[in-house]
C-alpha cells in the first residue's frame, strides 16, 4: 500500500535558482514547479532529472530603465543588462536578469522575475553561465560583494553607488557553495570578498558553508539588521547599510590567529610554575618543566629510558602534591605498580 506523502514547505531550487518553487514532501522527496526545471530529488536524497516542461527558450524582452518600486536606477538597470517589460497600465510587470557565458560573454540564460506573483521562471541555459554581474566587472580590485539574489546585487550597487563590484550567486541559498567554487579562482583574485546573505537562518547557514572556501582572512560576513539588501535600499537605510557592510566580520577557521592579536596575550601572561628535575646539569638547560608542556625523552634501546622516567615518577611524589598517571604500554601491570 502507499504511503501518501504531504507537503511540508517551500525551499530555494538548486538547479534554476528559484528561491521558493522547490516543494518538500514529508517523505523527504522534493520537485521543483519552475517551468522548464526539471530538478527532481528523491526521498533518499539522490537527485535525478525529471521531464516536466518543455526547456523555455531564451526570454531577453523588454527595455532597461529603472525600477522605482525597488528604488534601483536606469544606470544600476544599465550596468547589469537587466530590462522590465510594462503592462498596458504602464506598471512594470516583468524583470528579465541576464547570465552571461563566462567564455564569450553573451547572454545565455535570464531569470524571469513576475512582479504581481513575486515568481521566478528560468530561461535558456546555465551550463557555463558565471555568477549574476560578473560580465561587469574586471577580475582583481579592493573589495567585492556577493549577494544571495540578483535584485540585492542590485540594491548593494545602488547603495555604493557602483565603486565595487557586486555579483549574486544564481542558485541561491541552496546552491551558494556549488556557484561560488564553479567561479572561486575569480573571486579570489579579489583582495576582500563581503558575503551578503540574507538574514534568516537559511542565509547565514549558507554563508557560513562559503566562508571556508576562501583563503582564510579573505572572506567576510555581513550579518543584516534587516532580511536583505534589497530590504534596506527600500527602508532607505542606505547608512545603516554601510556601516554593516564596513563593519563585517573576517572570517578565520578556528585554531588560526593573526600575528596582531597576539600582544595582550603576552602582556597578560600569568607566571608559570616551574618544577626542577632531579639532576642540576638537566635543570642549567630547561630551567625545570611545567604543567602544559610535553617532555619526550629518547635515546637507543637498552639504554635507562624507563628507568629515567621512574626516577622522575618517585621524584615527583615526593616533591609534589600531584597524583600521576602512569600509561606504560610495553609492561605489565604489576611491574609498572612495583615502580
Amino acid at each position: 500500500m502507499a504511503v501518501e506523502s504531504t507537503f511540508v514547505r517551500h525551499e530555494p531550487c538548486p538547479a534554476c535558482g528559484s528561491k521558493d518553487n522547490l516543494a518538500r514532501y514529508s517523505d523527504g522527496h522534493a520537485v521543483c514547479f519552475t517551468g522548464g526545471c526539471s530538478h527532481y530529488e528523491r526521498g533518499d536524497g539522490q537527485v535525478i532529472s525529471i521531464q516536466q516542461k518543455p526547456k523555455r527558450s531564451l526570454e531577453m524582452t523588454g527595455v532597461v530603465a529603472a525600477i522605482p518600486d525597488r528604488r534601483i536606477n536606469q544606470a544600476t538597470a544599465q550596468r547589469y543588462g537587466v530590462t522590465v517589460e510594462y503592462g498596458t497600465d504602464g506598471q512594470i510587470v516583468k524583470h528579465h536578469y541576464p547570465y552571461h557565458d563566462k567564455d564569450t560573454g553573451a547572454v545565455i540564460g535570464t531569470k524571469v522575475r513576475a512582479v504581481e506573483t513575486k515568481n521566478f521562471y528560468a530561461t535558456g541555459g546555465f551550463d557555463n553561465a558565471g555568477l549574476f554581474g560578473q560580465q561587469a566587472f574586471k577580475s582583481g580590485g579592493k573589495y567585492i560583494t556577493i549577494t544571495e539574489g540578483e535584485a540585492d546585487a542590485l540594491a548593494v550597487n545602488e547603495m555604493f553607488d557602483g565603486k565595487w563590484p557586486v555579483v549574486s550567486i544564481r542558485s541561491g541559498a541552496a546552491g551558494a557553495s556549488k556557484d561560488i567554487k564553479a567561479n572561486l579562482e575569480w573571486l579570489e583574485s579579489f583582495d576582500n570578498v563581503v558575503i551578503c546573505f540574507d538574514s534568516d537562518k537559511a542565509g547565514q547557514e549558507a554563508a557560513r558553508s562559503v566562508l571556508d572556501l576562501f583563503t582564510p582572512n579573505k572572506a567576510k560576513n555581513l550579518e543584516l539588521s534587516m532580511k536583505d539588501a534589497g530590504d534596506m535600499l527600500k527602508a532607505r537605510k542606505v547608512q545603516d547599510f554601510v556601516k554593516e557592510w564596513w563593519n563585517a566580520k573576517s572570517y578565520r577557521p578556528d585554531g588560526i590567529v593573526a600575528g596582531n592579536e597576539t600582544w595582550d596575550m603576552i602582556i597578560k601572561q600569568s607566571d608559570v610554575k616551574s618544577i626542577d628535575y632531579p639532576w642540576a646539569c638537566l635543570n642549567e638547560y630547561t630551567h625545570g618543566f611545567r604543567k602544559q608542556e610535553l617532555v619526550t625523552i629518547t635515546s637507543g634501546s637498552g639504554m635507562g629510558k624507563s628507568q629515567i622516567v621512574r626516577e622522575l615518577e618517585h621524584y615527583l611524589l615526593g616533591a609534589t602534591e600531584d597524583n600521576i598517571g602512569i600509561l606504560a604500554l610495553e609492561e605489565d601491570i604489576p611491574k609498572t605498580a612495583l615502580g
